[in-house]
């Protein structure tokens, strides 16, 4: 600062310099005091520069900012970005998370369903299913059974639940398969969960700028059940599977 611009107690004179409101910060976070700005022209090898100064109380050489050494020609930056990124189409997606996008997915550990034992289990038979829609459930059930979703037991296992197989048509055509659990649910012993309403939510999302999105296609598909759990969800059939030669009981 020149003297004629500071008191007699060395801060500067408020008729010299601009007030504003900026906040500055040092490495690490530390908020930095000042008074305000003062433009100046800087010069360095024939280049001339109007920069605006923050004067601060701290005592130190002056520091210009990276914009105004560029343009005094006080520092050159030789480098060139190149951007290598792959095209995002499906193909290469597929690809690069391959670990991801195997199969329909599922959450970590195994779920395992409490039971009443005092409750007498219930074994369903077969139900009829008609001639037009065996070929249709049977390759559902193939299907599921190459993605892990659902395995036999050993023939002869005796097991003290079984559930009726229920299907029902979705609009693309296709079928959903699923038991009919009337009976295990009186077994079943509930786990009582609040679920949170919104306004219990919205407060955690603030300042949130990525979102992920859950697919729920297939959905308690992705819950893995305990070796125990899945003998309740036994369900009988009497279509002969791919890599089968007898009719079998499923588990999921």
């Amino acid at each position: 600062m020149f003297p004629k611009h500071v008191d007699k107690d060395g801060l500067p004179l408020k008729d010299k310099i601009t007030l504003s409101n900026v906040k500055l910060a040092a490495y690490g976070g530390i908020n930095v005091k000042h008074y305000g700005t003062i433009s100046m022209y800087c010069c360095h090898k024939g280049k001339r520069e109007k920069t605006t100064f923050y004067i601060t109380e701290d005592s130190g050489d002056a520091i210009f900012g990276l914009p105004t050494a560029q343009n005094l020609k006080l520092v050159t930056i030789n480098c060139q970005i190149k951007n290598y990124a792959r095209e995002m189409n499906k193909e290469n997606i597929l690809q690069d998370y391959s670990d991801c996008l195997n199969g329909i997915g599922k959450f970590q550990g195994q779920y395992h369903i409490a039971i009443d034992t005092t409750v007498p289990p219930v074994v369903h038979a077969p139900r009829k299913i008609p001639i037009s829609l065996k070929e249709r459930i049977k390759s559902e059930l193939d299907e599921m059974s190459a993605q892990g979703i659902i395995t036999k037991v050993k023939e002869g296992e005796p097991t003290a639940w079984v559930n009726s197989l229920v299907y029902r048509e979705k609009p693309n055509g296709r079928l959903r398969l699923c038991l009919d659990p009337k009976d295990l649910n009186k077994a079943i012993q509930r786990e009582h969960h609040v679920t949170p309403t919104v306004e219990e939510i919205l407060p955690k999302l603030a300042g949130a700028k990525m979102f992920s999105i859950v697919d729920a296609k297939c959905g308690y598909w992705n819950v893995e059940l305990d070796a125990e759990s899945s003998y309740l969800t036994l369900q009988p059939s009497t279509l002969h599977l791919e890599d089968t030669d007898s009719s079998a009981c499923l588990l999921g």
